[in-house]
């Protein structure tokens, strides 16, 4: 297949332009495996779908999605029409079998990820998309005990939950069944959930507006930064909840001094060890290896992981609490990894500066094979389906380090309100 079909496909996605993917059967069978295999696939069961397979259903649901692109944003429209087009991916035979019946949303991210390096689009617009995929399901499947306020704060910060819900619209297609009617129904609950809160295609509104926070925070970016971090992790632990909570809670912060904690996420291969050596030779390694193999012998050795974490974490607090500059050296590769790490950063008020090794499957796996103690093949593929690509609202920073080991810094706007 020429890379005159590849382009002309990249070219209609970005534009949103209507796409016939019976035409592309030959190119997705050679470049996008996840796609041309969708083809005989039930496309789901209980959602009153019509479609013949998962491939046809697809072709519906960009079908549906088209005419609303013209109301969005550029960026908007692409990642919404991208994410319709990679929606359903988890159900081809590529996830594998026990990955489909756990969670083919989850294994779908990772085999979306994988189709968007080819495509060669932005770090953070696939992102975006690869959380549309993962979340796709969501809305459909609202429920009283799902919409708690932190978890709503979470979703609008990681994602535009209004192109979440136009996902699920169309996903959901024509509510002909009892099913479809109970999804649509949830559909809209989810929406007015969004609109309550005020996050629908929107980030949650600051609790301190702009212009207050600039009368009341610090004049060093740096501080104002590390103290807008605080208060939104603080806000999605229920902490904060008030404008009056957070202007009495920033009026008793101090400046003081404060390490610095620099938090890599990748997968066995990605580059992470070597950028660190290369890029902070003088910061204080906290490495989650070498605890294994002081306390096992062998870095590989999973047998007393609970005991390697607890001591590895008392070694960060110490060294944050005096002020020190900390790597934790660790794969932090999903939202409940980092989380743990992300309060005590908040806790000794330390600057947290997230290093997201953003590479391909395929590349750290040929990494892998040319280290001297390999990693099992198993353990990367299995980390790489699991991977939550940070966003940016969890550190004061966000570093995206390309397979060609150039990074790009994303600071937060401290003047932002938080």
């Amino acid at each position: 297949m020429s890379s005159a079909a590849q382009a002309d496909f990249r070219a209609r996605l970005l534009a949103g332009q209507p796409l016939d993917l019976q035409a592309f059967r030959p190119l997705m069978a050679e470049r996008f495996p996840e796609l041309a295999t969708l083809a005989g696939v039930a496309a789901g069961c209980g959602e009153g779908h019509l479609a013949e397979d998962a491939l046809q259903h697809t072709q519906q649901v960009l079908a549906r999605l088209q005419p609303l692109l013209a109301g969005l944003a550029p960026e908007e429209a692409q990642a919404l029409y991208l994410a319709g087009l990679l929606h359903d991916v988890g159900r081809s035979p590529l996830a594998g079998p026990a990955q489909r019946r756990s969670s083919h949303e989850q294994a779908g991210a990772a085999l979306a990820r994988e189709a968007l390096f080819r495509l060669q689009l932005a770090g953070p617009l696939r992102d975006h998309v690869v959380y549309l995929v993962r979340q796709h399901a969501l809305p459909a499947a609202f429920g009283g005990r799902e919409a708690a306020l932190p978890r709503m704060l979470r979703l609008a910060w990681t994602l535009n939950t209004r192109l979440l819900d136009l996902l699920a619209r169309a996903d959901l297609g024509d509510a002909g069944t009892a099913a479809a009617q109970r999804h649509a129904a949830r559909i809209a609950a989810f929406e007015a959930r969004c609109r309550e809160l005020g996050v629908f295609g929107r980030e949650p509104p600051p609790l301190v507006a702009p212009r207050r926070w600039r009368a009341l925070a610090p004049r060093d970016p740096l501080l104002c930064r590390r103290l807008a971090g605080e208060l939104r992790f603080w806000r999605l632990k229920g902490r904060i909840a008030t404008t009056q909570d957070a202007e009495a809670w920033l009026a008793e912060q101090r400046p003081q001094p404060a390490g610095t904690l620099y938090l890599p996420v990748g997968v066995p291969g990605s580059g992470k060890s070597t950028w660190v050596a290369r890029e902070a030779p003088q910061a204080r390694l906290v490495s989650m290896d070498e605890m294994r193999e002081r306390l096992t012998g062998n870095s590989l050795d999973q047998s007393r992981n609970a005991d390697v974490f607890r001591r590895c974490r008392r070694e960060l607090a110490q060294a944050l609490r005096a002020g020190e500059t900390v790597v934790w050296d660790a794969q932090s590769h999903t939202w409940s990894s980092r989380q743990g790490l992300l309060a005590l950063a908040r806790e000794t008020h330390a600057y947290v500066i997230i290093v997201y090794f953003d590479v391909p499957l395929a590349l750290s796996l040929e990494r892998n094979r040319k280290r001297a103690a390999m990693v099992p093949e198993a353990v990367i593929v299995r980390s790489y389906r699991d991977l939550q690509e940070p966003r940016p609202f969890e550190a004061e920073e966000m570093w995206r380090v390309d397979a060609d080991g150039e990074c790009t810094r994303y600071p937060a706007d401290e003047a932002a309100g938080a």
